[in-house]
């Protein structure tokens, strides 16, 4: 799990949360962020990753690899 950032055209930074599959090398999902508490949580590494858990707060973000595996790539623009 990784925050990725790209400049956008206001040159400022679209932040993104990316799973990347270490095993085949590539990306297995990414998805831009709005949440600035999210933000902040991942930029600091205030939080915990376990069984598929994000777990930030009193809050958990659940992530379904079972869905993650019908898409078989990332389509990048």
């Amino acid at each position: 799990m990784i925050l990725t950032g790209i400049k956008n055209s206001k040159n400022k930074r679209d932040k993104f949360f990316t799973l990347y599959e270490i095993d085949k090398e590539k990306i297995m999902y990414y998805q831009p962020i709005k949440n600035r508490e999210l933000i902040g949580r991942l930029k600091s590494n205030l939080y915990s990753f376990a069984d598929g858990h994000i777990y930030f707060g009193n809050k958990v973000i659940k992530i379904r690899y079972d869905l993650l595996g019908q898409f078989s790539e990332v389509k990048e623009n």
